[in-house]
Order: C-alpha cells, then structure tokens, then sequence
C-alpha cells in the first residue's frame, strides 16, 4: 500500500522536479521564488493529469477475474469460504 501511494506521489511531484532540474541547468536558483510565481498552477495541473493517467492506465491494464463469485454459505453445517467461480 505505501507503495503505492509513494508512486503517486512522486508523479503528481514529477513536473516540480523537471522544472526544479531545468532550473538549475540555466544556473539559476530553483529556491528562488519568482521563478515559480505563475508556474506553480500549471505545474500542478500536469502533475494531477499524470496521475488521472496513471489510474486509467491501471484500470486498463489491471488484471482482471473472470467468473462469477460465490458468497460464503453452510453446506452440511460447514462453513465454506466465498470463491470466485
């Protein structure tokens, strides 16, 4: 689960740290913060639609059970555990 979460972190944070790097390329300051005045709301945007990608590209290629489910039930007075048919 933590990683999980740790990956999706780290794509909603992946344009911050493109532009961080290209920053520092030109020689200017990252921690400067004009530089980041105006950019902040565009940066964000492609960060959550990385992670609107990430999750349909899940959905797409999750892989998925086919069959139908059996709730658990008593047969002859015993439990027997719910299964995907």
């Amino acid at each position: 689960m933590s990683r999980a979460i740790f990956e999706e972190i780290v794509l909603f944070l992946a344009p911050f740290i493109v532009y961080a790097i290209w920053l520092m390329l030109k020689r200017q300051s990252p921690l400067h913060g004009p530089h980041w005045e105006g950019k902040i709301i565009s940066l964000s945007t492609i960060g959550l639609a990385l992670l609107v990608a990430s999750f349909i590209w899940l959905g797409l290629t999750a892989n998925k059970e086919q069959g139908a489910y059996a709730p658990a039930h008593m047969e002859n007075g015993k439990l027997v555990p719910a299964e995907i048919k």
